[in-house]
C-alpha cells in the first residue's frame, strides 16, 4: 500500500467536478477547473458558463436552467389566517369608531379634534387594513399595483392630517 502511494500519477490535471468548467493551459492535457456562478449553467462543451434567464435557476448538476417555482403566502397558511382575523377585528372596531364619530359629531371634543382631518386619518387606517388582504392574495400584476397604491395611499392619508394638525 505504501508503494502504491509513492508512484506518481502521469497526468497534469484531474477531471473537473460537477458545475465546473475547464480552462485550457498550454499543454493539451493540462487545464484549470473553475466553478460556475450561482445563477449560471455549464455549457455543453464544458468550457464556459451561461447565465440563466431572470425567472430560472440552474438544476443540481448545473447543466440545465429550470423555472423557479414561485412561493407566496396562501390564504390557508397560519399567518394569513391570523392576519385576516386581526384585520377583521380592527376593521369592525374602526367601523364602530366611525359610527361613534357620526353619532356624536356635535360634541365639543370631536369638533376640537378637527373631525374632517380625523375622518381622513380614519379612512387611511381603513385602507391600510384593507391593503393587508391585497398582500395575502395570489400575486399578479393588478394585485401588485393595487397593493402598492393602497399601502402608499394609506400612509399618506394617515400622516398628512397629523402633520396638518401639528402645524396648526
Amino acid at each position: 500500500n505504501i508503494l502504491h502511494e509513492a508512484i506518481p500519477e502521469s497526468l497534469c490535471s484531474n477531471p473537473c467536478g460537477t458545475g465546473e468548467y475547464f480552462i485550457q493551459k498550454e499543454l493539451h492535457c493540462c487545464w484549470d477547473c473553475r466553478p460556475c456562478g450561482v445563477n449560471q449553467r455549464l455549457l455543453q462543451n464544458k468550457t464556459d458558463c451561461e447565465t440563466c434567464s431572470e425567472n430560472q435557476w440552474p438544476d443540481q448538476n448545473q447543466i440545465d436552467c429550470v423555472d423557479i417555482e414561485s412561493t407566496y403566502l396562501r390564504w390557508s397558511d397560519a399567518i394569513a389566517i391570523c392576519l385576516v382575523v386581526a384585520n377583521m377585528c380592527c376593521l369592525i372596531l374602526g367601523l364602530v369608531l366611525v359610527g361613534f364619530y357620526i353619532k356624536n359629531k356635535d360634541l365639543k371634543l370631536i369638533k376640537a379634534t378637527s373631525k374632517e382631518l380625523s375622518s381622513i386619518t380614519m379612512g387611511g387606517i381603513m385602507i391600510g387594513y384593507c391593503s393587508v388582504f391585497l398582500f395575502i392574495s395570489k400575486p399578479s400584476v393588478g394585485i401588485c399595483h393595487a397593493s402598492q397604491i393602497a399601502f402608499h395611499l394609506a400612509v399618506s392619508l394617515i400622516y398628512v392630517p397629523l402633520l396638518l394638525k401639528t402645524t396648526r
